[in-house]
């Protein structure tokens, strides 16, 4: 400590005695004391003291008690001056998070105590640095309070947040303020760590590796965090077969329930319908991340579908069928598409007996999905005549607990022949056509025992025949019938068996009857395209002919088909036949050849075809038609101006367009602001001098006479302009 005493005349050294008080414990010294170095000057003393057992925190007061000056004067005045020694820095205590903790949120408030017990903290001086980031008390995440000497640092006021798994080192420096010398610095460090962890996720539904049967149906995760769950990245995947599809917490497919406890959740996945029987479904959950953005385990189920009973087909007996057999083999395909065939629970039952698939008379061939039941081998034997009840009963190995299994119930009915004779009306075909003359009728008949002859009975035309009549003959089990008057040319002759019984007695109780049709003329062409001496703008004109042979049909392949002296081969043409299969349409495209005939040419075409008959020889036609090229036209408005004044002069606009000749167009007019005043149908015309249908009287839609004046004009064809211009009414 520096002092100095002052006096014009002088101080003696000796005189001067000083008052030292240490933490309440006075001594007195001199300035000859070890402690005191001093410097006398003509007017004054300059003393030093320096003590040597002060420590930190002392108290000290020091005072000049008394002094003389060289006229011996006492000590007019002295201060007395008190100071307190400080020389440790800032202390440090109650860090939050402690040291090394392990913290379960992302935005903690950090504190942190300073204290100085000397001079006291210089605020101003504290700095708090997180993650190497430094923040002074001056920071709006920054707080202090001076009472308790509380730090404090709020990683959310300035938007800052942790994920679980960070760790995060704190620093804190700290001055205290000294009013000499200092300040004295100290700082500390610690750390602590986000809790790391993440959403538990399980499946709840379906089982793994389970076959589901429930249509629609879901998947349903359960999710528990106890630090509660962020929904905002759920991801799901869903494989489905070799197809994927990624769904979120926004996706409609995707549901979600808050279970009772508050940490838990139920996330539902709608299963997509159309999934086919069998396909291998696999649903990974991921990106599922709890409010520390801890991630989830990512969380997968695998299943299988099958929505639809076992596959059923009968190969035979058929539903409705009637067989030649009293033990006839029942066949059907019976398969599983999903989870397979449970064989254990199939049976098939006739009547009231059941047979299992483990029978001797039941076998099932896995290679083709077909089930086999042998009369013979299950003591069944079905009299002639007899109705046969079949039933048959299956079902998959689709989980009970999902809806399954899944099960087919099925019956169909069939019937024992009574072994009757056999029938078959050999000649003419049935739908058959015959261009013979004269024709024969050939009936074929089959029995081991023997045909009656004299029970034949025939009709043709509703007329009945036996063997006994005029053009009648039977040989070899075949009856013969060539009528005495021919058929009429495209009349229609139905033959039908009424009765024939075998040599037992069996009856043929069921007609049989065959139709067909006589066809003695050639085919007929009923309509072309274009028509016969038609006048066409198509430079490129498709030639179109209907054909019509009824009832043998037209022969397409006997087709000779020329134009203008050429022969148009098949590949060229277009073919269509009518359903019944009388009528053929012919289509040549000239354009698929380059062709391009001239304007006012006129085509000739040359065409000959038969008609295509069962029996004998085919009708043949030879025929040929022309039609004429339209001549090319432009776009022209005449007279413009004209005058619509009833005055016989110019009274009407003529307007000429493309292809006037064949099409009709769309005349649309409109005044110079735009507004339509009249839109009218003209054309086709005949000729040049066909003006009437391509004519504008100058008059608006309702007929009304338009004002003198310039107007626009489009011309459309199909809807698109082809002409266009302006038109002037004058007076």
């Amino acid at each position: 400590m520096h002092f100095s005493i002052y006096d014009s005349d002088g101080i003696i050294a000796d005189s001067v005695l000083i008052s030292v008080i240490i933490d309440g414990t006075p001594s007195a010294l001199t300035l000859s004391s070890p402690e005191i170095s001093y410097t006398e000057f003509p007017d004054s003393i300059s003393a030093v003291w320096t003590p040597t057992t002060v420590s930190d925190g002392m108290t000290v007061s020091i005072s000049v008690v008394s002094a003389r000056d060289s006229l011996y004067n006492a000590l007019a005045y002295s201060d007395n001056i008190t100071f307190t020694f400080d020389f440790s820095p800032p202390q440090f205590a109650n860090t939050t998070p402690p040291n090394a903790a392990i913290v379960e949120e992302i935005t903690p408030l950090i504190c942190i105590d300073i204290s100085d017990d000397g001079s006291g903290v210089d605020w101003s001086l504290v700095q708090i640095t997180v993650n190497s980031t430094a923040y002074d008390t001056l920071n709006s995440a920054v707080s202090v309070d001076l009472a308790s000497g509380r730090l404090c640092f709020d990683p959310a006021a300035i938007g800052t947040s942790w994920v679980g798994g960070d760790s995060i080192n704190v620093c804190v420096s700290a001055s205290d303020s000294p009013d000499t010398c200092g300040p004295n610095e100290s700082d500390t460090c610690w750390f602590f760590e986000i809790a790391t962890g993440g959403p538990v996720v399980v499946v709840s539904s379906p089982a793994e590796s389970s076959i589901v049967a429930c249509e629609p149906d879901s998947i349903i995760w359960l999710a528990a965090d106890p630090n509660g769950i962020d929904w905002n990245y759920l991801g799901i995947v869903l494989w489905t077969g070799g197809d994927s599809s990624f769904y979120t917490a926004e996706s409609s497919e995707v549901s979600t329930n808050l279970l009772p406890d508050a940490d838990s959740i139920a996330i539902v996945l709608q299963i997509p319908s159309g999934i086919a029987d069998g396909t291998p479904i696999t649903a990974c959950l991921f990106d599922l991340f709890d409010s520390l953005g801890n991630p989830c385990d990512t969380t997968c189920i695998d299943f299988i579908v099958d929505y639809n009973p076992p596959y059923f087909a009968v190969i035979s007996p058929a539903d409705s069928d009637t067989v030649h057999s009293n033990q006839p083999s029942v066949v059907v395909n019976l398969g599983d598409n999903g989870s397979g065939l449970d064989l254990s629970q199939t049976f098939i039952t006739i009547g009231i007996d059941t047979y299992l698939v483990d029978s001797s008379c039941i076998t099932y061939f896995d290679d083709g999905d077909s089930l086999v039941l042998n009369p013979d081998s299950c003591g069944i034997f079905w009299d002639g005549g007899s109705e046969v009840n079949i039933c048959i009963h299956a079902q998959d190995f689709a989980d009970s607990d999902f809806c399954g299994p899944n099960v087919l119930d099925t019956c169909w009915v069939f019937w024992i022949s009574a072994d009757a004779p056999i029938v078959d009306i050999v000649s003419p075909a049935d739908s058959s056509v015959s261009s013979c003359l004269p024709d024969t009728i050939i009936i074929a008949f089959f029995d081991e025992d023997g045909i009656d002859t004299s029970s034949i009975r025939f009709t043709v035309n509703g007329e009945t025949l036996t063997v006994d009549n005029e053009g009648v003959s039977f040989l070899n089990d075949t009856l013969y019938y060539i009528p005495p008057i021919p058929f009429a040319d495209g009349s229609s002759v139905e033959v039908c068996l009424t009765n024939v019984a075998d040599m037992l007695g069996n009856a043929f109780s069921t007609p049989l009857c065959n139709t067909f049709w006589v066809d003695y003329s050639a085919p007929a062409i009923i309509q072309t395209e274009p028509n016969n001496g038609a006048m066409t703008r198509d430079r490129t004109q498709d030639i179109v002919v209907e054909f019509y042979d009824y009832p043998a049909g037209v022969d397409s392949s006997s087709l000779n088909f020329d134009v203008n002296g050429v022969t148009i081969t098949h590949d060229r043409l277009i073919w269509t036949f009518s359903v019944n299969g009388d009528t053929l349409f012919v289509r040549y495209i000239p354009e698929n050849d380059d062709i391009s005939f001239p304007p006012g040419e006129s085509v000739l075409v040359d065409i000959s075809v038969s008609d295509t008959t069962d029996y004998c020889f085919d009708n043949v036609m030879d025929t040929s038609f022309y039609f004429i090229i339209e001549p090319e036209v432009g776009c022209y408005l005449h007279p413009n101006p004209f005058t619509p004044n009833s005055d016989g002069k110019n009274d009407f606009a003529v307007f000429d367009y493309p292809n006037m000749f064949s099409e009709s167009a769309e005349l649309a007019i409109y005044d110079m602001r735009g507004v339509e005043v009249y839109r009218e149908n003209i054309g086709p015309v005949t000729g040049f001098p066909d003006v009437e249908p391509r004519e504008w009287l100058g008059v608006d839609k309702n007929g009304n006479p338009l004002p003198p004046g310039i107007y626009m004009y489009i011309v459309l064809l199909d809807g698109e302009v082809v002409c266009s211009g302006t038109v002037v009414i004058a007076k």
